[in-house]
């Protein structure tokens, strides 16, 4: 049964004996017709029938909806209007009413007037994942400074809050490919989830390693520098660890191995090696280096020459496989230089 089908008086006739098994085709029907008269008639269906069973009340559900599904601010004053008392409330997910304006994907004015209503200790409310309302944004709304902003200073301890993953705020801008705007502001009022690693030991720059394109020497030369007063003293001495010798978990993968796995620039690979041959000699769960990474990624003969002469030594590795480099290469129909300075060096070692 779609209700939209229906004019007013049928639809509240019906309404009256509703069952809350019946309350899913509402649903339905409210997420192509969310217009006046339907909203006016549903607000004559008790409460209970818009209990857990079907992911919170309507007000959760229609700003769940979003934007996209046609619900605008008007609804939502109109269906607030007979459920004020759920304020305090969340949909079955955790989700309160802000987490779920943020995951409709509601316009400014929307999300202000949500937050209006949101009392200060529903503003650290997180759902199920642990995501709190800064999270959400950082998903769902990449390039505006503006809404981060208003929500850090509505909460500043927000900015503390990690997921049940141990993701910062640092982990979802790279994630999510936040623009340079919101990594700089980030970079400022919480700069040392710069190295704190996830329950998979990634940094944000692994994550942004995978999503960045054409930004990404900029933006990786961003994170690095930031970095730089976090992990040493002003004697250039070490104070927790080297962020480039990370790895994450699944792999055992380096930023520099991430990084030639998705093809970054050389550039990019040059900041990240920090000329450390430690650092491009490491492998992954697979045996291979970067220059394995590089040569099955078609980089130029220069860059991998570059790499080679950092780490002469490498030339020896064989992956679980058992394939060595030079046989990679060859597979690979890789540059004749590379092949014939991977040759020279095979002889001199």
């Amino acid at each position: 049964m779609d209700l939209k089908l229906f004019p007013g008086d049928i639809i509240k006739e019906i309404c009256k004996n509703m069952e809350v098994s019946t309350i899913g085709k509402l649903h339905t029907s409210l997420s192509h017709n969310l217009d006046k008269e339907i909203v006016s008639v549903v607000s004559m269906i008790p409460d209970k029938h818009f209990d857990n069973s079907v992911n919170g009340c309507l007000l959760h559900y229609a700003l769940k909806r979003g934007v996209s599904n046609h619900v605008s601010l008007h609804h939502i004053k109109q269906i607030y209007a007979r459920y004020r008392n759920v304020i305090l409330e969340t949909d079955n997910d955790g989700r309160s009413l802000l987490l779920c304006a943020l995951l409709g994907k509601h316009d400014i004015n929307t999300i202000e007037y949500i937050l209006k209503l949101t009392p200060a200790k529903m503003m650290s409310r997180c759902d199920s994942n642990g995501a709190s309302a800064l999270h959400y944004a950082l998903m769902n709304y990449r390039n505006d400074i503006n809404l981060l902003i208003k929500l850090v200073s509505a909460d500043t301890q927000l900015l503390l809050v990690v997921d049940s993953q141990n993701r910062s705020l640092m982990h979802y801008a790279t994630m999510f490919g936040c623009n340079r705007t919101i990594l700089e502001f980030l970079c400022v009022v919480c700069a040392n989830q710069l190295t704190r690693q996830d329950n998979t030991r990634k940094l944000p720059l692994h994550y942004g390693l995978y999503l960045w394109t054409d930004e990404c020497d900029s933006l990786t030369c961003l994170l690095l520098s930031k970095s730089e007063s976090i992990l040493y003293d002003r004697h250039g001495v070490g104070k927790q660890g080297n962020l480039l010798s990370c790895k994450e978990y699944h792999e055992n993968a380096s930023l520099l191995i991430c990084g030639a796995r998705n093809r970054v620039s050389f550039k990019t690979l040059q900041e990240l090696s920090g000329l450390d041959t430690l650092i491009v000699a490491m492998q992954d769960i697979y045996g291979r280096s970067v220059l394995y990474y590089m040569i099955q990624q078609n980089y130029d003969a220069e860059s991998i020459i570059w790499f080679v002469k950092l780490n002469p030594y490498c030339i020896d590795e064989r992956d679980t496989n058992g394939d060595s480099l030079l046989l990679l290469a060859l597979r690979s129909k890789t540059d004749t230089r590379v092949l014939r300075v991977l040759r020279i060096i095979m002889e001199l070692c």
